[in-house]
């Protein structure tokens, strides 16, 4: 936590703020403590990024890739259909060496 002490060497006052951590150092805590998050991205609302972390170790599977795209995909495109009104097509494919995703 950051931390700015300012001493008056005259009268011996000081104060002492203390502020919030950078969002990149909360999202890395979160990251380090929850298992099952392997990232965390924040953009504003035009989709320019503010802070994304990852995990450094992220091992999966090409069918967990997939299996977790396909996921956020469906949630992304139920949450705009609830939302927007707005329908969302996508395709996922695999192969041996990309996973593509359409939207």
């Amino acid at each position: 936590v950051p931390i700015e002490l300012e001493v008056d060497t005259v009268t011996k006052e000081f104060t002492i703020q203390v502020f919030s951590p950078p969002a990149s150092e909360l999202l890395k805590k979160e990251i380090r403590d929850q298992e099952s998050l392997l990232g965390i991205s924040i953009s504003s609302h035009d989709g320019t990024p503010i802070v994304s972390e990852l995990k450094e170790d992220i091992v999966m599977t090409k069918t967990e890739i997939s299996a977790a795209s396909s996921s956020l995909v469906f949630l992304s495109s139920k949450m705009l259909h609830d939302s927007l009104n707005q329908k969302i097509a996508y395709t996922l494919i695999t192969g041996k060496e990309r996973i593509i995703l359409s939207i």
